[in-house]
């Protein structure tokens, strides 16, 4: 049997805390009992994701002034993102860890204003070993 390479601080610090935020992890753990007007009226019910989609009357006409953007892209896609994007992105990620990493050191505290989107939380974590606080953004006060 190959012996099992140990893991770095970072790595140990992965696994005792996950990265996933623990609202996504209880909709994962839920969304198999789905919501279905007929076949499930007792199911679960998502409030904890931002999808476009019941407003895409509103957001085409806008979008179409630019581009024509399909219904499908305003609507989650794999947690990895869609390929199409993905490969049209390619590098965006790089970019912004490498801005990430010159921007601060490990251990500095790093005002994120909310909501936004979590995806990146895991990235500013791991990737800067920054303490991340959140500071809550408000209509009323301009989202300032």
């Amino acid at each position: 049997m190959t012996p099992r390479a140990p893991l770095s601080q970072r790595g140990k610090r992965l696994v005792e805390q996950p990265l996933m935020p623990r609202y996504l992890l209880e909709h994962f753990d839920r969304r198999e009992d789905a919501y279905d007007a007929i076949l499930n009226p007792d199911g679960y019910v998502a409030l904890c994701l931002a999808e476009n989609k019941l407003v895409w009357n509103l957001l085409r006409p806008k979008m179409l002034e630019f581009r024509d953007i399909p219904h499908s892209a305003i609507c989650y896609d794999e947690m990895i993102g869609s390929d199409r994007f993905r490969t049209r992105l390619a590098g965006g990620g790089s970019v912004l860890e490498a801005l990430f990493c010159a921007l601060g050191d490990p251990g500095d505290g790093v005002l994120v204003p909310t909501p936004s989107y979590s995806g990146f939380w895991p990235t500013w974590r791991v990737a800067t070993g920054w303490a991340l606080c959140r500071c809550i953004a408000r209509r009323t006060t301009g989202f300032a």
